[in-house]
Parts: structure tokens; sequence; C-alpha cells
């Protein structure tokens, strides 16, 4: 009798991994979801567009200059335009810099639905800045991949490190439910 449990358990659970294979792979062929309620990336929470974003666009500027002061020590420039203007499926958050010299940090207001996910990308968005001179230089010498610019090698993980080490990640996506 317990094999057959066992059996029945084992066949229940490949049809269930299947089925989630088949979902997480083929979105398209699932009744309701298309192409922009799913852009195909993998790690982002799906969310419509009745959904609103968890913060004004003063609220984004006002996390860009507390996570300035507390992860960089106030060394990010302060003239960073903060903004909803992503509209690209393929991006949750894009940094670039201006011919001007500012930095434009930018969200889509589609992924941009949880405050935890929208701290997150802040902090990476964050990274890009600082690192930016170095990641982008303007002579565009090649990078191992071969483009001019290196967004997410060792020096973005570095940083990302740093924020980690010195308790931002715990804070944001572990303390904030409401233990410490």
């Amino acid at each position: 009798m317990k094999a057959r449990y066992k059996i029945l358990l084992a066949v229940g659970a490949a049809v269930l991994a299947y089925w989630l294979w088949s979902t997480y792979n083929h979105p398209e062929e699932i009744e309701g979801i298309t192409e922009s309620t799913c852009p195909g990336v993998l790690d982002s929470p799906i969310a419509t567009a009745s959904q609103a974003p968890a913060y004004t666009v003063a609220e984004l500027r006002a996390l860009y200059n507390s996570d300035n002061s507390e992860f960089f020590g106030g060394r990010l420039p302060d003239d960073v335009v903060v903004d909803y203007s992503v509209t690209e499926p393929r991006y949750e958050a894009t940094t670039s810099k201006w011919s001007d010299g500012r930095f434009h940090v930018s969200f889509n207001p589609v992924y941009a639905t949880s405050s935890k996910h929208v701290g997150y990308l802040m902090l990476h968005e964050s990274c890009h800045v600082k690192l930016w001179d170095e990641t982008h230089p303007p002579d565009q010498t090649p990078f191992p991949d071969g483009t001019g610019k290196d967004d997410h090698g060792k020096l973005w993980q570095s940083c990302m490190l740093g924020i980690d080490a010195s308790g931002g990640f715990r804070r944001l996506l572990i303390d904030s439910y409401g233990g410490k």
C-alpha cells in the first residue's frame, strides 16, 4: 500500500512539475496571459497595468536620497532624475547618463508595485550610478564581452555585496516583515 502512495505522489509531482515548466516557459499558451503581462523576465514579479506603483515619484526621490546617505556615504550625485519612464517590458528599471552629466534612474511602473522590489531596484540602479565612469569608459574600451561597458561585472557585484555586507538587503528583505 505504501508503494502505491509513493507512485501516486511521484506521478502527481511530475504532472505539477510539467505544468509549472510549461507555464513558466510558454506563457503565451495560457489564457489571459500576453507578452505585455508576462514579458519574459523570469526573475521579475508579474504585475498588471491596473496595479499602482508602490511609490510616488517624490517618494522614489526620497528613497534615492536615503539610500545615498545610508549606503553610499552621500557620495552619489544629488541631481539624479528619478521617475517612471521605462515602458519597454524587458526592463524593470534603467540608469543612463545624459549629455549634461546628470543621471536618469527610471522605473517601469508595471514592476514597481512592491516596496521591497522597488527598494532592491533602487539599490541596484544606485550601484550603476556609483560605478558609471568605471563601467562605461568614454573611449569604449572593450570589456570581456566585447562591448564598451560592463554593467553587471565584478565592480557592480562588489557594490551590491557591499550593500549586503552593511545589512541593506537584510533590512529590506527580512527585517521589514516586522522583526527587528
